[in-house]
Order: C-alpha cells, then sequence, then structure tokens
C-alpha cells in the first residue's frame, strides 16, 4: 500500500482472510463478494489503495480506471436510516426537501444567475439514496428562504474526494437534526472551488446562516496546508491558506451574530486554515481537527453565549490515539521508513508505551485503603482524547472539551483560577521513585479531594494543540487546620491531575 495512489476511492490492505473477517463485511455487487471498509478504516485524506484486483473486480472499473458514481456507492454502502428518519420527519411537518444539479458559474460569471436542474423523489428512502450520490450537488431541507436561518454545508464534488470520506451518511444527518431548534432550512453544496462556494454565498441574505461547515481534505502541515474541495491537479480547486481571504470574507455578512464555523477537514487547526478563518471571522467561533478527523462527529449545545466565554454549540470528535515515540520515530526515518508509515500506518516501534490506573476517579471515593493498594494496573499504547480544537478572535483557544466539561458554577477550567471541591473526588499525583541502585522512576500516587478544599489551576491539557481529554494540573491547598499543621507534607498537597470528566466537582472561585 502507498499514499496518494488515488486511481480508486479508497483502498485498505487485506493480508488474510482473518484480517478481512475482522475489519470489513461484505457486500453483494454483481454477484461478486467485495470487501466493504467500515468509515473509519477509510481515513480522510489519504489515498491508500485498497488491493482489488485480487477479488476479481477489474469488469467494475470503467475505461478511466475509476469506480463510477453509483459503483461507488455500492461499495461503500452504509447505514443511511438516520438520513431517512430525518427526511420523514420534515416530510410529516409539511417541509420541503429538494435536490438538485446546480450549473455552476466560472469565475468570470460568478455574479450571474446559477442554472437549478431538479432531482425528484417519491419518499423518505428514495431521498436518503438521492443524497448518497454525490453528482447531486444541492440538498436543501426545511423552510427555505434566503431569509431562513439556516445551516449550510460545502462538501467537495466528487473529483476532490478520493476516498467517499465526504459522503453523506448518519452523522451528517444526526448533527442536522441535534441543531433543529436553531435553524429553519439546512442547505448543502458540493463545491469543485471557493469560488462555486461564494456563489452558494450569494444566494443567502445576510445574517442568515447560523451554522456553517466547511468541508474538503486537508493537509498534514504546520507549514501552512490547504483544503481541497475539486480536482487535485488543478490549483484553483485547492482553498490555500494564504489565499483563502476570499471565501472566508465572502462569509462574514452571511453568518449569524452567534453563528459557529466548523472545518470539517483533517489537520485544519494545525496548517494554518482554522487560523486564517478566525483571523478574518473574529467574532465567530471556528472549529478544526488537530489530527485526521472522522465522520463521526456530533453536536451539542453547551450554556454559552457565542462570545469570547464560549460557542453556542459545540462539535466533537473524540478518539483514542497513540503517543509518539520521538526518538524511535526519527530513527525509523532515517531507516528508510517514510513519514506516511510512521504517521498513519501505527508502527508499534514508533509509539510510546504507557501505565493505565485502572480505577476511575468515583471508585476512589467508596474504595477502602486495602482495595486501593491492590488495584489494577496494565500497560497500554493508547489514551483517549478530542481532535478538535476552537479558534476566536483569531487565536487558537485549544480543545474542544473546556466547553464540554465546565465547573459546576458553569464556568471554563482555565489556567490561573482559584477552584474549591464542591464534591469528594479522586485525583493522581506524579512524583518520582528511586530504587537502592539509585535508578530513578516514575511513581502515581492516588488522592481522595475532600468538599471544601481549595486549590490553582496551573495548566489545563486542552491547550497544547494535541488530541487531549483536556484534563487540568491543579496544585492544591492543604486543609486547614486550627493549629495551623502541614501534617509533615509541605505547604501544600502537592500538583495533582484532574480529569475532565471531574470538572463539574469544582467551583471556580476566582476567574481570571
Amino acid at each position: 500500500c502507498s499514499d496518494f495512489l488515488s486511481t480508486l476511492p479508497c483502498i485498505i490492505c487485506i493480508m488474510d482472510l482473518e484480517d478481512l473477517e475482522q475489519t470489513s463485511s461484505l457486500v453483494e455487487v454483481e454477484s461478486i463478494k467485495i470487501a466493504a471498509p467500515e468509515r473509519r478504516f477509510c481515513l480522510r485524506r489519504h489515498g491508500i489503495f485498497m488491493s482489488l484486483a485480487l477479488l476479481g473486480i477489474g469488469s467494475l472499473l470503467t475505461a478511466t480506471g475509476h469506480i463510477s458514481g453509483t459503483m461507488f456507492l455500492a461499495l461503500f454502502q452504509q447505514d443511511n436510516s438516520v438520513c431517512r428518519e430525518v427526511f420523514q420527519q420534515e416530510i410529516d411537518k409539511g417541509n420541503s426537501i429538494r435536490f438538485a444539479k446546480i450549473e455552476f458559474q466560472n469565475r468570470q460569471d460568478i455574479s450571474q444567475g446559477l442554472k437549478v436542474h431538479k432531482r425528484e423523489f417519491a419518499n423518505a428512502a428514495e431521498a436518503a439514496d438521492i443524497l448518497l450520490d454525490s453528482t447531486t450537488n444541492f440538498m436543501e431541507v426545511g423552510e427555505c428562504t434566503p431569509e431562513s436561518k439556516t445551516m449550510l454545508w460545502f462538501y467537495p464534488v466528487e473529483e476532490g474526494d478520493h476516498n467517499g470520506a465526504f459522503n453523506v451518511y448518519e452523522y451528517e444527518c444526526q448533527r442536522t437534526s441535534d441543531l433543529q431548534n436553531q435553524q429553519e432550512c439546512v442547505r448543502l453544496y458540493r463545491v469543485a472551488n471557493s469560488y462555486q462556494a461564494i456563489q452558494a454565498l450569494n444566494r443567502q441574505a445576510p445574517g442568515s446562516v447560523v451554522d456553517l461547515v466547511l468541508g474538503g481534505h486537508g493537509s498534514d502541515t504546520t507549514n501552512g496546508g490547504s483544503l481541497q474541495l475539486g480536482n487535485p491537479l488543478d490549483a484553483e480547486e485547492e482553498v490555500h491558506w494564504n489565499d483563502a481571504e476570499e471565501l472566508f470574507t465572502a462569509m462574514a455578512p452571511k453568518l449569524a451574530p452567534q453563528a459557529t464555523v466548523i472545518l470539517d477537514s483533517c489537520h485544519g487547526a494545525i496548517n494554518k486554515m482554522a487560523e486564517t478563518a478566525s483571523r478574518i471571522l473574529p467574532s465567530h467561533w471556528v472549529f478544526a481537527g488537530v489530527v485526521m478527523t472522522t465522520g463521526e462527529v456530533t453536536v451539542e449545545q453547551v450554556p454559552f453565549d457565542g462570545g469570547l466565554e464560549g460557542p453556542t454549540h459545540l462539535p466533537s470528535n473524540p478518539g483514542k490515539f497513540t503517543a509518539v515515540n520521538a526518538k524511535a520515530s526519527l530513527d525509523a526515518l532515517r531507516k528508510g521508513y517514510s513519514e506516511y508509515q510512521v504517521g498513519y500506518e501505527e508502527l508499534p516501534a514508533t509509539k510510546a508505551s504507557g501505565v493505565e490506573l485502572r480505577v476511575a476517579s468515583a471508585d476512589l471515593v467508596q474504595w477502602d485503603a486495602k482495595t486501593l493498594d491492590n488495584y489494577p494496573v496494565s500497560s497500554t499504547k493508547e489514551y483517549f482524547g478530542e481532535r478538535l480544537a476552537a479558534f476566536y478572535g483569531g487565536k487558537n483557544r485549544g480543545i474542544v472539551t473546556q466547553w464540554m466539561y465546565p465547573s459546576k458554577n458553569g464556568k471554563v477550567i482555565q489556567k490561573g483560577q482559584k477552584v474549591k471541591v464542591a464534591q469528594p473526588f479522586g485525583a493522581w499525583r506524579s512524583e518520582m521513585a528511586e530504587d537502592q541502585d539509585g535508578k530513578a522512576a516514575a511513581v502515581i500516587f492516588t488522592n481522595v479531594l475532600p468538599k471544601g478544599l481549595t486549590g490553582t489551576v496551573l495548566n489545563v491539557g486542552a491547550t497544547d494543540g494535541t488530541p487531549s481529554a483536556g484534563n487540568a494540573m491543579i496544585l492544591f491547598d492543604l486543609p486547614q487546620l486550627e493549629s495551623g499543621s502541614t501534617l509533615n507534607s509541605g505547604a501544600n498537597l502537592g500538583l495533582h491531575t484532574v480529569l475532565t470528566r471531574d470538572f463539574n466537582k469544582l467551583e471556580v472561585t476566582e476567574v481570571i
């Protein structure tokens, strides 16, 4: 397997039948059984070759070596029942659903009217089927006028989506449903370049867009990257970070005051695309991935006003990650492994090993000392974290878990704050151990923090630019004793790691 050999939409290497059974399902296509990888194996931004020749499907390829749109859907069919349900709900409400093929104008005719060719359907099931056809480049659902409160989507055309990552499935439909109380209309366009997106934006009234999604394959680089909408061989069909101003400037007047912008694109938070969008749209929250993202994005409403304190709703794309073993990764590159192999193929030797203390913070409160002395410990190469970062005012504000898990009194946990324990919970303190030969090792202590204990937030992991759960490092004070005794432990309890899931057991008493 090698990357960017995209004669097929998506490729996955299957070593043997056992691997096949573990990583894929089988679908029937013209009496030929073909491995259909789940979406999580068909990763965005990387044309990993699927070795289909072994399965004898050469007859399915067109003369150009590409799978047609219809055949593509057969190969990578997924459950679209959520979309059928959403469409049925809209039909029951009496709302309209429209699909069409729009003839966009070239750059010189960008202000001209657009020709629209409608596609007909009989019921919600047929509507969901049309949605899966990537050659349909326009969808409109709900009570839609230019002034309607609109959730606006821009996704790439088929030529710009080598692995089908931007087919519309259950998660996209669920996202529209989760925000239905904030919107009256959903519009989705498939566009090949920024000029087509601007033509679509011209159809919206000022202030009508309450949520905007811009999707496209993103490049993995901190040197300034891009978002691919159309043919990767056509420079005009790639939105590059340093020439994206025209598109983001066109968005500005169409956005409602509390509108959010989601760059549904891998690496958008580190390749300067999100930073550029936030600089041009400083009063709107912009979200993007710090690593490769997946289609399993969810959206939830959060108790903030859309200003600097936080967005009104929050996308999330959590998952399991590995930590890079820096020396081993550099050694692998020197030995001839490619950056793709080291970064994406999960070579075990290039990933750091860790130790998992298999005890929940809530359990620490209940367990007695004997139990705590014997709780299980296991080795691991994975941790749980969040992919998406948030930008506001042209700055990266960190991983979105900060707003997902506010304190008990509704504040975002941030560096420098004073906090108080509102409900007992468990936390962890990391120090160093030394054996009789003077060799050092890390040691982690568990601690149950009682109600009323105070502390100072020294750091929040959500701001470090990597996939993270966003845990906080808090320096807790000693319990207050009338005698003033420190119980021979020093001036404080030491620096403790507090998990994001326990932020709701803290109260912020002093806001920075």
